[in-house]
């Protein structure tokens, strides 16, 4: 074998295989990176290294200028020679079998020191190298490869430029556009295609200063990427780097422009979608909570913070239903499996009904609710959406009203009962005069009932009634009222109502309103949660007091007795005074 050239050779034979190389050994360099200095001319990967492409690719980004050979057993040549095309910086690498020949371990090697000197000073290296390995098989095969490879490359690099959907630009330092693919001559517009324009030109003016100071940095050897918009309207993502020449100095750059348009419009619609709905969900009367799979509060609105006294922040890493709906009201734990408001997500179906919720201060209210599952798009469950209403104020009307029925119903009763006693005890000469008295009575017993209703059978003002029953017989200026204002319980208003209507009829037959100089002054005062209501008549003469006690004054009587008071009568001729006291508790003021 003729010597070697004087050449640097690195060979690199792995930590527990050797290369049998047929080279003298001076010119062997350790097979550490770590202990080479200076670039070598030919790196020589030995078939002991397991990751042999790794190594290839580590040695070559250390020395960019040194030439590559391969040695790898006989059964992985082939594939390893289709595989480096496809692999960045080692298109250019040369693979021989590690079942060569002395004689053709050093011509590839001559020949790949000899291109590596000559690199540097000639673009003639395949001319000068093809004519000096032309008797050498093994060489015109190793050039031949390479040449194979680097057109495969080149067509490979053009199909990925053809056929990226991104934009791809080569630049100059400057940011002057020297080549580009149809996708970016399709979003830059018209004008660019086979042209040198600086590629800020086709950026808007509010864009320029950030792409400026991306292809900036790519020019100092530091990546970057920013969005922007383009003049021709659409939206791109634009990332640059730098490429590196032949001595590793920074040569250019390479831009990518991802079209971002269709992404851009889908966020403002979702965000305008996401801000009317918040609109809608906060303004909401009803509470609305999500749900995940794991029964944990995602989401609540307004009026579910406002329901339960909590904020979302504090329901988050438990269950929801551990945190408003734990405990019944008689102080029993609610477990989670027995909740029907959670059962809407392992049974993947609606759940509805009422419940009673506790509150952050511990109180309990009851609720409605509507659980539905959420479903993704393939149909499987996700999650809860629950919706929640107050009903605390629907439970105390309708309690209030089942006793307002129950109220009504028995009032009715007591007042049928009344009227037939009015039918059936009243006696009168005159079938006329029968009559009117049973008239008369009724329609005491229907303003008890009006002043009832008109303020839903919570009670009357004294002074109402009393007036309403005096100003039915009595003429206008023949009375006078005066007395605070006092309201009666409901059970007091019609027995007080029938009293007065007595009175008054008896005042229009014998007393106060049956003279011109008749009046009447009706005063009543509070005296120690007991009223005291006085009836006096005066302007008559010689009135004298009845001989036998007719319907009327029992009538009196008994009503008396069912407001728990006492009555007493004082006949003198120039007229009438009755006092009546009975309990007043429900008394308050206008």
């Amino acid at each position: 074998m003729a010597p070697l050239k004087t050449a640097r050779i690195l060979v690199i034979a792995g930590e527990h295989a050797s290369l049998a190389l047929p080279l003298p050994n001076e010119q062997v360099l350790p097979h550490q990176l770590a202990e080479v200095s200076g670039a070598p001319d030919v790196v020589v990967i030995g078939p002991g290294v397991q990751r042999r492409t790794s190594a290839g690719r580590q040695a070559l980004q250390r020395w960019p200028t040194s030439k590559l050979l391969f040695v790898a057993p006989a059964a992985e040549v082939e594939k390893l020679r289709l595989s480096l095309p496809f692999i960045p910086d080692l298109a250019g690498a040369v693979v021989v079998a590690d079942t060569a020949t002395e004689r053709e371990y050093a011509a590839v090697v001559t020949e790949l020191m000899d291109v590596a000197q000559r690199d540097r000073a000639t673009r003639g290296l395949y001319d000068h190298l093809n004519s000096q390995m032309s008797h050498l098989s093994v060489g015109r095969a190793a050039l031949q490869q390479r040449s194979e490879q680097l057109a495969l490359a080149e067509r490979y690099l053009a199909s990925v430029l053809e056929f990226a959907p991104q934009g791809l630009i080569a630049a100059d330092l400057q940011g002057r556009v020297i080549s580009l693919n149809d996708a970016t001559a399709a979003l830059l517009g018209p004008g660019w295609a086979g042209s040198e324009r600086n590629l800020l030109d086709a950026f808007t003016e509010p864009a320029q200063g950030a792409v400026e100071a991306i292809l900036s940095a790519a020019a100092l050897g530091r990546s970057g990427r920013c969005e922007a918009e383009l003049r021709s309207g659409a939206m791109v993502e634009i990332s640059a780097a730098h490429i590196l020449g032949r001595a590793g100095e920074i040569a250019g750059l390479s831009i990518a422009l991802l079209d971002i348009s269709e992404r851009k419009r889908m966020e403002v619609a979702l965000a305008e979608t996401n801000r009317r709905l918040n609109a809608v969900l906060d303004n909401a009367s009803v509470a609305i909570f999500l749900m995940d799979e794991r029964h944990q509060c995602v989401y609540m609105n307004s009026a579910a913070e406002r329901l339960t006294g909590y904020r979302l922040q504090e329901t988050l890493g438990r269950p929801l239903h551990d945190v408003i709906h734990h405990t019944r009201p008689d102080g029993t734990p609610y477990a989670l499996e027995d909740c029907p408001i959670d059962r809407a997500f392992p049974q993947n179906h609606n759940e509805q009904g009422e419940e009673v919720f506790v509150h952050k201060d511990g109180g309990f209210y009851p609720v409605a609710f509507t659980a539905s599952p959420i479903r993704d798009d393939n149909a499987r469950t996700v999650g809860t959406i629950i919706e929640v209403r107050d009903i605390s104020a629907e439970k105390r009307n309708e309690a209030a009203r089942e006793l307002l029925m129950r109220e009504v119903d028995h009032r009715s009763r007591n007042v049928l009962a009344v009227a037939q006693s009015i039918v059936q005890l009243t006696r009168a000469e005159q079938l006329k005069e029968y009559k009117d008295v049973v008239v008369g009575r009724i329609q005491a017993l229907a303003r008890a009932q009006g002043s009832l209703a008109r303020t839903a059978w919570e009670g009357a003002r004294l002074e109402e009634i009393v007036g309403d029953a005096i100003e039915a017989l009595g003429s206008p200026g023949a009375y006078e009222l005066n007395g605070p204002s006092v309201k009666l319980a409901p059970e007091q208003v019609q027995p007080l109502s029938m009293i007065v209507h007595e009175l008054a009829t008896n005042a229009s037959k014998y007393g106060a309103f049956s003279s011109v100089d008749g009046s009447l002054h009706v005063t009543w005062s509070l005296i120690q949660s007991r009223l005291a209501l006085v009836w006096g008549e005066r302007g008559l003469r010689n009135l004298q007091k009845p001989e036998r006690r007719g319907f009327g004054s029992r009538l009196i009587a008994d009503l008396t007795r069912q407001l728990q008071g006492e009555v007493t009568y004082d006949w003198s001729a120039e007229g009438l005074t009755v006092q009546l006291v009975f309990p007043a508790e429900r008394v308050g003021g206008a």
